[in-house]
């Protein structure tokens, strides 16, 4: 490593924010939003909305399911098992 070298501060760095900015937001959605609608919803052809998430957010990550994440011949499309 070359001693000359020297740190590129964070506030001069402006590609870096998008980064710090993408990964706490993914894991707030995806943690709050679609990992949390697989736990009250093991059955997505016959089920009740649950209080969390919203009716729409949870209408949209089941058609997401049917129409591009499962092949056609799935039985259950959405059905994947909580981690």
């Amino acid at each position: 490593m070359n001693p000359d070298r020297q740190p590129i501060p964070l506030a001069e760095r402006k590609f870096d924010w998008e980064f710090l900015g993408f990964f706490p937001s993914k894991l707030f959605f995806i943690t709050y939003f679609v990992d949390v609608e697989q736990v009250p919803i093991p059955d997505t052809s016959n089920f009740t909305y649950p209080l969390w998430p919203p009716k729409a957010a949870v209408d949209l990550f089941h058609w997401y399911g049917r129409i591009f994440a499962f092949p056609p011949s799935s039985t259950q499309p959405c059905s994947s098992p909580t981690w």
